[in-house]
């Protein structure tokens, strides 16, 4: 299992942290076309977005009872035990997320796939290719969250499946509200400093 994360903003490789510099993790992004890297803390001023660590895993099992998305090409999902497996060529990516309402009332996140005018989100690899995910690990996935309080953060996975070999680009996460996604703004997440640990 290879993964990269923002635990004071190190790096995970072969079980060894290299600290970075510690104030860069909290670093808050607003009004630079909203992209950033591993531990950065992102605002469109509607949402903060902290995208924690990225791994590849050989399963993942569920957490709560989200639904999975379409996925049973590149892999196979235990509706018993709730847990992915890759299928042969393919590999797992977990991303762990946190999100916080900056809003004044509550709102509901809004992921739904099927909504694709107005969620982007992706996971995008050299060569221009890119893969929507295959499941949110929190209570009212597939689709949104519960309604978040003024100020309140939901922790949470996102998992993607991509094929082996791949160089990981990038991580395109769309913030939005239900009832407000066509106010949707899209979140570039670098993974340039992750590529030759995920792919």
């Amino acid at each position: 299992m290879k993964s990269f994360s923002a635990h004071g903003y190190g790096f995970k490789i072969h079980g060894y942290a290299l600290a970075a510099v510690l104030a860069l993790s909290a670093t808050s992004i607003l009004g630079k076309g909203l992209e950033g890297k591993i531990g950065d803390v992102i605002s469109d001023g509607q949402w903060r977005l902290q995208v924690m660590s990225v791994e590849t895993v050989d399963s993942y099992a569920m957490k709560t009872d989200a639904e999975p998305y379409e996925y049973k090409d590149l892999t196979n999902f235990d509706l018993t035990k709730r847990i992915f497996t890759p299928k042969t060529g393919s590999n797992l990516v977990v991303f762990q997320c946190r999100v916080t309402n900056a809003q004044k009332s509550p709102k509901r996140l809004w992921v739904a796939v099927s909504d694709n005018a107005n969620v982007r989100t992706a996971l995008t690899y050299v060569g221009g290719i890119s893969h929507t995910p295959i499941g949110y690990d929190f209570e009212g996935g597939p689709v949104q969250t519960k309604p978040l309080q003024p100020g309140e953060t939901i922790s949470f996975a996102v998992i993607f499946t991509v094929p082996q070999g791949v160089q990981l680009k990038g991580l395109l996460f769309t913030l939005a509200a239900n009832g407000q996604r066509e106010q949707s703004k899209d979140v570039r997440i670098s993974l340039a400093d992750t590529a030759s640990e995920v792919k």
